[in-house]
């Protein structure tokens, strides 16, 4: 009975240790989430809304009511922050520090700086885009983290990873 019961505990211990070993991205998954968010931050600061959907998790986009009334709702509110002396001026993508697999989606936390000048002063400002992919790495969705800090993310992503770590946004620093 105590050989049956310690391969038992062998073989829990096994699953265990297979549970938690990382998941190590291939430099491929890699190479296309940084391309990806660089092009949704590209098409963010050329205000080109209808391509800033193109790298929108999807739910969010059919929250909104569609990709056309995403860009109507985001053009309005550029037009309202410019009238306002508020205007884009860098957003720099930084570098992919870790994919985390759950299930069969991969999840990555991705720094961005965004620098704004608003009535001639220049602020920076970095937070976290959330990455997400349904297709193994190669094609990557782009979420802003700041809304997500309060409320239930597995409501949004039912698959989100329990270890991944939202990091707090920094106060922005003026220039």
């Amino acid at each position: 009975m105590k050989f049956i019961t310690s391969i038992i505990l062998l073989f829990i211990t096994g699953l265990t240790f297979a549970q938690s070993k990382p998941y190590k991205a291939t430099a491929a998954q890699t190479a296309a989430l940084k391309k990806q968010a660089e092009a949704c931050a590209d098409a963010m600061m050329k205000q080109n809304f209808k391509q800033l959907a193109v790298y929108t998790y999807p739910p969010l986009i059919k929250a909104m009511g569609g990709a056309d009334k995403m860009a109507t709702k985001l053009t309005a509110t550029a037009a309202q922050m410019q009238s306002q002396g508020i205007a884009f001026k860098s957003i720099t993508i930084g570098d992919v520090k870790d994919i985390v697999k759950s299930k069969n989606d991969l999840y990555s936390i991705v720094q961005d700086i965004l620098q704004i000048s608003m009535n001639g002063t220049l602020i920076t400002s970095s937070s976290y885009l959330l990455a997400y992919s349904s297709n193994n790495g190669l094609r990557w969705y782009f979420v802003d983290t700041v809304p997500l800090k309060n409320q239930n993310i597995k409501k949004l992503f039912p698959t989100y990873p329990d270890g991944l770590v939202i990091p707090d946004m920094h106060k922005p620093i003026a220039n």
